[in-house]
């Protein structure tokens, strides 16, 4: 996550989600995945649904919100109000980035842990998603240890190639439980129609992916999808590993 990327769309779907999955029940926290660096990209400017007020139906408070911040950083967005009572972060206001330097991977993500350690649901928010081991991205080490507290879910993020998802799918959710068979998967299809500097509304694809998730938390998924799928230029499927629901 950097600075560069407060507010776009990707964040308004996220933090609604993630207030829709936490309510008043759940300690959720954040591992921010934090690079302070800006990478040259053009990435984060998608912000059309600050101009239509449709969005509102999502999340009122996140959309309010972010259309107000006061500047474009992690920080601010920290501090506002739409975050569940009592959520935990890491990576900002402790003052901790991905590290640069492999061998201290290990060393930072003992911190996330012990950070987040009071936290039921816990969600990480890399650049990229899951995948190799550079700044941008999780590790599926630091993933697994994550999920040791049998109780906690965990949900990721992915911006998934345009081509072959169900290709994708399948060996994402292989990658994910790896190191247990028998881990619950459930993934959020997100597709929002964005327009592009030359006025062609293209879509944009975005996933989430909930690892072990109880009762609660599945039906929460659901409500979310069916909000999403009311909203304008927008499309969402979830499934349960190889199987749609």
């Amino acid at each position: 996550m950097r600075d560069q990327y407060v507010g776009d769309l990707s964040d308004m779907l996220k933090y609604s989600l993630l207030r829709t999955l936490a309510k008043n029940d759940r300690r959720l926290g954040v591992a921010w995945y934090y690079n302070k660096d800006h990478d040259g990209r053009t990435d984060g400017h998608h912000t059309e649904y600050q101009q239509d007020l449709r969005w509102k139906l999502l999340d009122e408070a996140v959309w309010s919100q972010l259309c107000s911040l006061q500047e474009r950083s992690v920080r601010c967005l920290e501090q506002s109000s739409i975050w569940p009572r009592g959520t935990l972060f890491h990576g900002t206001g402790n003052g901790e980035c991905v590290p640069r330097l492999l061998k201290n991977r290990a060393q930072w993500a003992g911190s996330i842990s012990r950070s987040l350690a009071p936290a039921d649901l816990v969600f990480l928010d890399p650049d990229n998603g899951v995948g190799r081991a550079g700044r941008r991205h999780a590790l599926v080490s630091e993933i697994d240890r994550l999920r040791e507290e049998p109780s906690r879910a965990v949900l990721l993020i992915k911006f998934p190639g345009m081509v072959q998802f169900d290709q994708q799918e399948l060996g994402y959710h292989s990658l994910l439980s790896s190191q247990r068979c028998d881990l619950e998967i459930l993934t959020l299809r997100t597709s929002v129609m964005v327009q592009c500097k030359d006025n062609r509304w293209v879509p944009r694809a975005r996933w989430f992916t909930l690892l072990n998730p109880d009762a609660s938390l599945k039906t929460r998924f659901l409500e979310f999808r069916d909000r999403l799928n009311s909203m304008p230029k927008t499309k969402a499927s979830l499934r349960f590993k190889e199987e749609a629901v």
